[in-house]
């Protein structure tokens, strides 16, 4: 049965992947890690992916991959993972299955999440979730060294207390930087509960009474 296991994952890697072979070992249960990079290639508009992965170095899903969701993504980064839908139809709506913890770069920008359900717990680099239609903050990382984020004028950002990073990016939806915004939320990074009050009261002080709220 293994052999079966292992042989249809091994055919579905080299329809869509393009991935160096001499990296790459497939458990029994055809979990797929790769000491190297690994990214798609084509037109694929099925929901999830074809294989299931363990590890990888980099992993990159290209625009013209049609993902509904991250099920099936590596769990374990050591450098960069980044999905970019960019054109319609956006249909990621959050980032269950994907990494939960990545060394370098998290950049999972206009892919249609409205929420960071799944989110990783660690991300070493920037965690880029820009130019999407966030409508919640109940999840963040544990940790990441850079959060970008893009905002509407109703997105809570008082959870951003909470976050332990070094610093901030606020975008606004088009993509355009929010610098206002952003040099307010920096003040009371890692702050904790101590930092919601008064980061709401300069929010509101400052216009911005629909982001002062978790």
């Amino acid at each position: 049965m293994s052999d079966d296991v292992k042989t249809k994952t091994m055919t579905e890697l080299k329809k869509w992947f393009v991935y160096d072979p001499a990296t790459v070992t497939i458990s029994d249960q055809g979990v797929v890690d790769v000491r190297g990079s690994v990214s798609m290639r084509g037109v694929y508009n099925k929901p999830s992916l074809p294989v299931k992965f363990g590890t990888a170095t980099f992993f990159i899903i290209p625009p013209n991959v049609r993902l509904q969701t991250l099920q099936g993504c590596p769990q374990k980064i050591v450098w960069d993972f980044d999905i970019e839908v960019r054109s319609e139809p956006r249909n990621i709506p959050n980032l269950i299955g994907g990494p939960k913890w990545v060394g370098g770069l998290y950049r999972a920008a206009a892919c249609g999440l409205k929420t960071l359900e799944g989110c990783p717990e660690h991300v070493g680099g920037i965690f880029d979730i820009t130019e999407n239609g966030l409508t919640s903050l109940h999840s963040v990382p544990n940790y990441c060294d850079t959060f970008a984020i893009g905002v509407g004028e109703n997105l809570g950002l008082l959870k951003l207390c909470l976050l332990f990073c070094n610093n901030l990016q606020i975008y606004r939806p088009n993509g355009d930087p929010n610098r206002p915004l952003t040099t307010i939320l920096r003040r009371y990074l890692n702050t904790g509960r101590d930092g919601i009050v008064p980061c709401a009261a300069e929010l509101h002080k400052a216009g911005f009474s629909g982001n002062a709220k978790l």
